[in-house]
Formats: structure tokens, C-alpha cells, sequence
């Protein structure tokens, strides 16, 4: 066989009724199929298992169709993605004939790996191609990194920085705390550029409005 496309996965959302989904990608064997169930408003996935959740046929190095045991609802999409067995099984005999179709099995299960990897890698955070070469790419270590913020230094390498500690702030807020550094309401108003409307009788006298300068 040959493999003339570099497509690794598909993706269905479910309606409730159709349980058959193909796989318009070659594979190998029906365990070497990854299928995840992600609920749409949530982003939750869940890695559903070969027989108790799904049936898969065809493969052998051909298309195949992945069967739900239950029709996926519409909240829901499905992704089918090749995950091929990370292993070389071929054995050559000396002196035996050249065993062709096997010699190309094994060279299409070794392209089927490399788009594997690479479907994974162009999904992965990377830094820029021009970027300079000695810029490190090693995180902190879990213990550095804990209960801190990524970020990256002045170099652009990664880096954590503290969170900062603060205490409960009790509502409602103070007017010392709106930001204005004003100690009294009034005070507050005009460092806002706003005008206060009149009270008559405890109601808001609607003769007057409030002006807030743009900023």
C-alpha cells in the first residue's frame, strides 16, 4: 500500500441517531484508533474504550468505520485520530527471498508514525523560527514552578513569577479602595470628572444628571 495523505484524525458532532463514522485516513489494526468523546459547551473529553463504547472495521492498511454501541447527542463531538503502536515487529530472514509487501508495511507504518508526531508537534506551543537558537526551552522545576505564574524573563526564556498574596475584601468597597485615592465621596467624584445629581426628599431629582468627562 501506499499512504498519499497526511490526514491523522476526524472530527463528527453527534445528532443523536448516526452511530457509524468513518475513518477516511489508513490504519492498521482496530486497537490502533484513538476515539474521544468532548462535550461541546464544556471542552470535557473522555477517552472512549474499543468494544464497551465502539467497533471498528476495516484498517489493514486501508479506510475503515468506527461504530458507537450509542448514538453520540448533539452536545457532543466525536474525534477519531490514528495512534499507531510504537513498535517494529519486522524480522528479516537471511538469504529468504526479498519479502516486499512486508518491507512496505513496515516503511508505511514508519510514515504513519511521523505524521502522528507531527499532527502532535504543529499543535504544540513553539517558538518562533527566527527566533535566537540559545533561548531556553526548559520550564522550571515543579517545585520552582508551584503555585507561581508562568511567564518568561527578560530574555524570553521561561520563567514563574510569585503570586500575590491578598487579604478578603469586604464589600462594599470603601471609597478609599475605587481607585481614586479620594478619602471622601464627593472628593472621589471629581477626581472622576463626574458631577453628582441633586437628592430632593431622598429621590433622585431627575433635573439633574451626572456628567463623566471621557478619558
Amino acid at each position: 500500500m501506499t499512504i498519499n495523505t497526511t490526514t491523522t484524525r476526524v472530527s463528527y458532532t453527534g445528532d443523536g441517531v448516526t452511530t457509524a463514522f468513518a475513518v477516511p485516513f489508513s490504519f492498521f489494526g482496530v486497537a490502533e484508533l484513538e476515539v474521544i468523546s468532548r462535550v461541546i459547551s464544556t471542552g470535557v473529553e473522555t477517552v472512549l474504550a474499543l468494544t464497551t463504547n465502539y467497533t471498528v472495521s476495516g484498517g489493514n492498511g486501508s479506510t475503515g468505520t468506527v461504530t458507537a454501541v450509542a448514538a453520540p447527542s448533539a452536545t457532543v463531538q466525536l474525534t477519531i485520530r490514528r495512534k499507531t503502536t510504537r513498535t517494529q515487529l519486522v524480522d528479516y530472514t537471511p538469504n529468504d527471498p526479498f519479502p516486499a509487501e512486508t518491507h512496505e508495511r513496515a516503511l508505511d507504518r514508519l510514515t504513519a508514525l511521523v505524521q502522528e508526531v507531527g499532527e502532535e508537534s504543529d499543535r504544540s506551543l513553539k517558538y518562533p523560527k527566527t527566533d535566537a537558537t540559545g533561548i531556553s526551552t526548559t520550564l522550571p522545576s515543579s517545585v520552582d514552578r508551584a503555585n507561581k505564574i508562568a511567564a518568561y524573563d527578560a530574555t524570553g526564556a521561561p520563567a514563574v513569577f510569585e503570586l500575590a498574596t491578598l487579604g478578603a475584601i469586604a464589600l462594599p468597597l470603601a471609597v478609599a479602595q475605587g481607585g481614586t485615592g479620594a478619602t471622601s465621596a464627593p472628593n472621589a467624584l471629581t477626581a472622576l470628572g463626574a458631577e453628582p445629581a441633586a437628592l430632593n426628599h431622598g429621590y433622585l431629582d431627575q433635573s439633574q444628571t451626572w456628567t463623566v468627562a471621557n478619558r
